[in-house]
């Protein structure tokens, strides 16, 4: 598993994410961007390629792609303070007293592409730091960063062996970060 970011540029958030996958895939596993499909559930898979999972996010200024050979999710989110009603909704005391609330957003939101859907509120979706890693519901196991400008990035997969414990940044071909 290997989760890139770098800024997108001129691009739009679409094109510039769908760049990004184009070389981490190729980076990754050596082929050119296959054909894009989505479940049932409107997550994005390579029906040519089912071995080959990925997640992808953008926020502000960055781009985020995640490429493995299990299921993942990622994201990554501009800083920004959030309300107290929105931390008192969305997010257990303990996770408060753990962690940075922007963090905690992002695990959440890697938990949701994970699974492909919200099947229960934020608030039931508690990430706790063990070691180095944040364990969740569902033997979910995530890991976050801090990259440029304050973002907060999140990777979530089941189980935390192969977790990468960087984000290639700011990710090129041929500049692996």
């Amino acid at each position: 598993m290997e989760i890139f970011a770098r800024p997108r540029g001129d691009l739009s958030p679409h094109e510039a994410v769908r760049a990004l996958l184009a070389d981490a895939v190729t980076w990754y596993a050596g082929i050119s961007l296959p054909a894009v499909a989505k479940t049932e559930r409107g997550k994005p898979f390579f029906p040519d390629h089912p071995d080959l999972c990925f997640s992808l996010s953008h926020s502000g200024a960055l781009v985020l792609c995640a490429v493995g050979r299990r299921p993942c999710g990622a994201d990554v989110q501009e800083p920004r303070i959030l309300s107290e009603r929105l931390l008192r909704r969305c997010f257990d005391p303990r996770e408060l007293a753990a962690a940075d609330p922007l963090a905690l957003w992002c695990l959440k939101e890697s938990f949701i592409k994970l699974n492909g859907r919200m099947d229960r509120p934020l608030r039931d979706m508690v990430f706790l730091p063990s070691g180095d890693v944040f364990e969740g519901p569902d033997g979910a196991v995530g890991r976050v960063w801090q990259l440029a400008g304050g973002h907060a990035a999140a990777l979530v997969c089941r189980g935390a062996d192969g977790l990468p414990s960087a984000v290639r940044y700011p990710f090129a071909p041929e500049n692996t970060g």
